[in-house]
């Protein structure tokens, strides 16, 4: 053995390069050892990596102890006893000190706080607990299936079985999850949760927890059967959200935040781009097209990630007639449908409210134009064609109706305080003919969209909707100083809106989304 005691004055060059030698040799592997087994000691004790923790978290979510949930209706009915007049119940139980403590300390090792509060809000966190006392047994998640998603970073498509404590099917829960480092821990940092109906008895709790609404992680992507608008397993389908105010008029509200709300508290599941084509900054009269662009692209990747629909809205108005930029409109929707055409939560209207002297005539000539740009990239995308006067004459569109292209929808849009039995009338006569119909835009005042508001004839369009299961969405996401924005304009956020935050019209769409 190489004697290292000696004097280094009486090592010889060639002894040192012996000694590096063996340096490489022994001791460099060795340490390299030693870092390698403190690494995966560290793995272990931090519950290693995304894909495991996402795991963990879900199986957390989806089980429940009969004493679990009963400790839920504890701290739920403390929470909700201190709801006043003048809040909603929903909005509470995220900002309860109590409550999240109590949701802090079950699921905190797993997931972040806001994900517990996003949770929290949207209510999803309870339903393990209501579907354990429905049954009146302990239920556990199975294997919890998990699908990496394409282009994002640790975040995950889920699918889980839950059964009861006998082994037999509960119900079955579908999602996405996103995890994020805490520290030197994975955790959840956003979960959508969608439960559906169980394959056991016909009276499964599954009929008394609403499954939630419909989304592009569980649905896929959309297309018509007949006049009802269907997923990628042919169930029917409803789309219920929000529209955007003009893009160039309200940027501020596409962002992350407000779209999370909107789907997560508010349930709504579609989200309406709607970007002026003629209107001031409009597309087509002297607007930043590249900006208007990206605001499109900024709400598309929004809406994804939040699991909502999302619809790309030509939004002509005062040009009134589509062939008027037609040429501009074949550009943009080429463009767009090249973008988008792998996505499956894309629906494209391609005019919003044909106006003034327009016929039908006109309306499908411009409509089988612009039609095939978007097929030729995009071969089975929902299209929303508009119809005449303001996109109420459904019924024109219902006699001659777009016959050389499918997946084709025909909008009706209706202001409740002036457009009352004769409008409905129209709509159900067009639907009974055959007439697949997507109400894309509607309000609860009068068709100025800044006048009274009518709540009696917003609660019959809506038993009328919902009985032909016709989707709709509400107009408009802003704080516009009008009758039919969602915000008062006193309301300076463009997120985390409060029940103070919302007009009139904006607390009843809120109330409703959630029934």
């Amino acid at each position: 053995m190489l004697n290292l005691r000696r004097h280094k004055k009486d090592i010889t060059i060639a002894e040192r390069k012996e000694i590096s030698v063996k340096l490489l040799r022994y001791v460099l592997p060795l340490a390299l050892a030693l870092v390698l087994l403190a690494s995966a000691a560290g793995c272990r004790q931090n519950g290693s990596g995304p894909q495991q923790q996402s795991q963990a978290a879900l199986e957390q979510l989806l089980s429940c102890t009969l004493q679990q949930a009963d400790d839920f209706d504890t701290a739920m009915s403390a929470a909700f006893a201190e709801t006043t007049e003048n809040s909603e119940a929903g909005l509470l139980p995220g900002n309860d000190e109590e409550l999240m403590e109590h949701l802090t300390n079950r699921f905190g090792g797993s997931m972040t706080e806001a994900c517990i509060k996003d949770l929290a809000m949207s209510r999803s966190i309870y339903r393990s607990a209501a579907l354990a006392k429905e049954i009146g047994s302990d239920i556990n998640a199975g294997s919890v299936e998990l699908t990496k998603r394409s282009g994002e970073e640790e975040c995950y498509d889920f699918s889980a079985e839950i059964k009861t404590s006998a082994g037999n099917p509960a119900a079955k829960a579908s999602g996405t999850i996103s995890m994020e480092k805490d520290g030197d821990k994975w955790k959840a940092s956003h979960i959508t949760l969608t439960f559906d109906e169980a394959g056991g008895t016909s009276d499964s709790p599954a009929d008394s927890i609403a499954s939630g609404p419909a989304c592009p992680s569980v649905n896929g992507a959309l297309r018509v059967d007949g006049t009802q608008l269907v997923d990628k397993n042919g169930s029917p389908v409803q789309l219920r959200g929000i529209s955007t105010h003009g893009l160039a008029w309200f940027p501020e509200y596409v962002n992350e935040d407000c779209f999370r709300q909107l789907h997560e508290e508010w349930q709504a599941n579609v989200i309406r781009l709607a970007m002026y084509t003629a209107e001031y900054g409009g597309y087509c009269t002297g607007g930043d097209r590249d900006a208007l662009k990206q605001l499109i692209d900024r709400g598309v990747a929004s809406a994804r990630r939040q699991d909502m629909y999302a619809v790309i809205d030509w939004h002509i108005l005062s040009d009134s007639n589509p062939n008027t930029y037609l040429e501009d409109a074949k550009a943009f929707f080429g463009e767009m449908a090249a973008k988008y055409a792998q996505s499956d939560h894309i629906l494209y209207e391609i005019c919003n409210e044909p106006n003034g002297s327009t016929s039908w005539e006109e309306i499908k000539a411009y409509a089988e134009q612009i039609i095939p740009v978007i097929r030729s990239q995009d071969e089975d995308a929902v299209i929303l064609v508009g119809t005449p006067n303001w996109s109420q004459y459904v019924d024109q569109a219902a006699a001659d109706p777009i016959a050389s292209y499918e997946n084709i929808m025909y909008t009706l849009h209706f202001y409740a305080a002036t457009h009352t039995d004769d409008l409905r009338q129209k709509l159900t006569g067009a639907v009974e003919s055959g007439l697949p119909v997507f109400v894309s835009e509607y309000g609860i005042c009068d068709a100025s969209g800044s006048g009274a508001i009518d709540t009696a004839q917003a609660d019959l369009w809506v038993e009328t909707l919902d009985k032909y299961g016709i989707s709709y969405i509400a107009w408009n996401l802003s704080g516009k100083e009008e009758s039919s924005a969602m915000l008062k304009s006193s309301c300076g956020k463009n997120s985390g809106f409060t029940q103070e935050d919302l007009s009139e019209s904006g607390r009843w769409v809120y109330q409703m989304l959630r029934k």
